[in-house]
């Protein structure tokens, strides 16, 4: 199956991954990062759902690019340690023996790939 249709839609970068990356991991990440909050409870307010329709699909998108963009394990690894479970370069480069750099670089690889998927560029 062709993922041409992403190129005529939405063009994505490695900072648009970023913001929905989490939502990999965390089912509850779609809604409740971009719902606002009542400032006087705290509470998730009601939001109209064709406000946050773009945010949904994005999120959908780069689930289904997790798994098909090529990425290997390092890559993987280092996304989900630095995204989701909020390492540093230099924590997670020093927890892995790894330099900060190599960690940065293995970082920015898995984002651009799948950015790329997204863009409709078919992994090699």
């Amino acid at each position: 199956m062709s993922n041409d249709h992403y190129q005529d839609q939405v063009s994505y970068s490695g900072h648009d991954v970023e913001l929905v990356l989490p939502s990999v991991w965390d089912p509850d990440f779609i809604l409740s990062s971009r719902l606002p909050r009542d400032p006087s409870t705290g509470v998730k307010a009601r939001v109209d759902p064709r406000h946050v329709s773009g945010w949904v699909l994005a999120c959908a998108d780069v689930q289904r690019a997790w798994y098909r963009s090529g990425l290997d394990e390092a890559e993987r690894e280092c996304l989900r340690h630095v995204h989701y479970l909020g390492f540093t370069l230099g924590r997670l480069a020093s927890a892995w023996g790894e330099a900060p750099e190599d960690i940065h670089a293995a970082c920015q690889s898995g984002l651009g790939k799948i950015a790329d998927y997204l863009n409709g560029k078919v992994p090699a």
